[in-house]
């Protein structure tokens, strides 16, 4: 989902319900679902949420709250080295494993097979307040890829607030839920925090606009669009944010949902190759599939600025890696050919996806 998750789908599903409210009334429930935010984050993820993963210390899940935040925090300032923060934390609480992160190029921490590392989703306020010295190097064809977790103080929310631009603080002020107020100020400060360790400013002075799409992007210093790209994604509690240079890129998250009316859905707006591989699956797997091909396909069309309108105007084919896919659009789509997407892992009862042109490009995480 885009910028206040389930936008999109929530906006979808109500235009279509007027237009016809007896079709449509499993896709407006669906965008309903993704709109909800999930249970309430503490400063750091919970121990349901770290089980996935991986880190050095399991013995972090039996000390108190107390000391756990403190040897959090320590262990995330010794990551923050210069330009580099190593923001992907891998945990596990079964088996105590070493950092698996190497670098193909100085200044990018690389996981080398993202089909089978889980991203980690610490804290947005442990990264925004960590110091830095220098920008961060973007190589061309590289998609960064940065997970968190929408928690944070009261007073780093406080910090956030006055990065937002003017129309997005009274966006975030007309939530009437408090949570989804504190997550839209949160991902957003959160996406300039990231933004400016690229572009060697603060904050405060990431200017941020729109094309004639709809599409977000930074503003350079002549008023034009910037060569760092970006796109984000949050869902209950979790924000990943896609960065790029000089090609656009789209990214999506969702939280896999079993209550979801699969079949429906899936037969309105997928392609037939899509429904097939969906229903052809166990009743346990259907969930997951569908929420998979459709990270792929709203990852394709945020980073072209496409409404979901195209959703049956592309085909995803997914390779046997589980991680590659094609994307295959139809004759007369709005959908441009020769676009690829990259499957993330990130943890159990989670699918996300990042696309871009091509398929000559990497991820960094």
């Amino acid at each position: 989902m885009s910028g206040g998750n389930g936008g999109h789908l929530r906006k979808l599903g109500e235009g279509l319900k007027r237009r016809s409210p007896n079709v449509n009334r499993e896709l407006l429930a669906f965008s309903r679902g993704c709109a909800r935010g999930g249970k309430k984050f503490s400063r750091l993820p919970d121990s349901a949420t770290l089980a996935p993963l991986r880190m050095v210390d399991p013995s972090l899940v039996r000390v108190g709250l107390g000391r756990m935040r403190r040897r959090w925090d320590w262990l995330w300032r010794q990551l923050t080295l210069g330009s580099v923060i190593f923001q992907s934390v891998f945990l596990s609480l079964e088996e105590p494993v070493g950092w698996v992160i190497e670098r193909n190029c100085e200044g990018c921490p690389v996981n080398p097979d993202i089909g089978e590392s889980v991203m980690g989703f610490p804290s947005i306020e442990l990264m925004a307040t960590a110091d830095w010295s220098a920008p961060i190097e973007m190589e061309n064809r590289a998609v960064h890829v940065w997970g968190f977790s929408l928690d944070g103080s009261l007073s780093f929310l406080e910090q956030c607030r006055p990065w937002l631009s003017e129309d997005e603080r009274g966006r975030a002020a007309r939530f009437i839920r408090q949570q989804d107020h504190l997550r839209y100020v949160l991902a957003h400060g959160g996406l300039r925090a990231v933004l400016s360790r690229y572009l060697g400013i603060g904050p405060y002075d990431v200017e941020l606009s729109h094309s004639e799409a709809g599409k977000p992007f930074v503003r350079g210093e002549l008023g034009g669009q910037s060569a760092i790209t970006f796109n984000m994604s949050h869902a209950h509690g979790r924000a990943l944010i896609a960065v790029s240079k000089r090609q656009e890129v789209g990214v999506d998250l969702e939280k896999v949902r079993s209550d979801v009316e699969v079949a429906k859905l899936s037969e309105r707006y997928f392609a037939r190759s899509e429904q097939d591989t969906i229903m052809q699956s166990t009743q346990e797997q259907r969930a997951t599939r569908f929420f998979r091909y459709w990270v792929a396909k709203e990852a394709v069309l945020k980073a072209q600025g496409i409404g979901l309108r195209a959703l049956s105007q592309c085909e995803i084919f997914m390779a046997a890696d589980g991680v590659h896919a094609e994307v295959v659009v139809s004759a007369g789509s709005p959908v441009e050919p020769n676009w690829g997407v990259r499957l993330l892992s990130c943890g159990e009862g989670w699918e996300a996806a990042v696309a871009a042109r091509g398929m000559d490009w990497k991820i960094v995480v």
